[in-house]
């Protein structure tokens, strides 16, 4: 073995802490630090506010390691959110309209074949739980969350 044992473990070190972070911020839900760093705008809506005709406000976020090229959400043919939302590197945030009972359509790109993750969370004004969703893909991606008839 060639080198210095010392440091070749100090940068192997560096190398799983830089790793760690995006993983780590992917699987652990600690909802109460997201909230607290972004008010949603709509969040000071009434319950009768929150439907009408069947559309919800919502707060629609994604986090994904590493960053894709390109991400997006849509409903019926409407974009909800892209890359352009990004409020971090990897974490991509909107406020929309949704439509109870319509499945959102979620895709990204990845520039390698790689094994690449994403979560989505969709909070609708007025509800305590969130829908979640972990997709897991090598280039690229193209899923659905289904919105049920009855969310609220």
């Amino acid at each position: 073995m060639k080198g210095r044992p010392l440091l070749r473990l100090g940068m192997l070190l560096l190398f799983l802490a830089a790793v760690l972070w995006p993983v780590c911020k992917l699987t652990l839900h600690d909802r109460s630090d997201r909230c607290a760093q972004t008010p949603s705008p709509v969040s000071s809506a009434s319950a009768s506010d929150r439907h009408h005709d069947g559309i919800l406000h919502a707060t629609l976020t994604i986090q994904a390691a590493p960053c894709p090229l390109r991400c997006s959400v849509r409903q019926q043919d409407k974009v909800l959110l892209t890359e352009k939302d990004a409020i971090a590197p990897g974490e991509y945030r909107s406020i929309a309209e949704i439509t109870n009972g319509a499945d959102l359509l979620i895709s990204a790109n990845w520039p390698n074949g790689e094994l690449h993750a994403l979560r989505v969370e969709v909070s609708v004004t007025g509800t305590e739980t969130p829908l979640e969703k972990t997709f897991w893909a090598r280039q690229s991606l193209e899923d659905t969350i289904a919105i049920p008839d009855t969310f609220r």
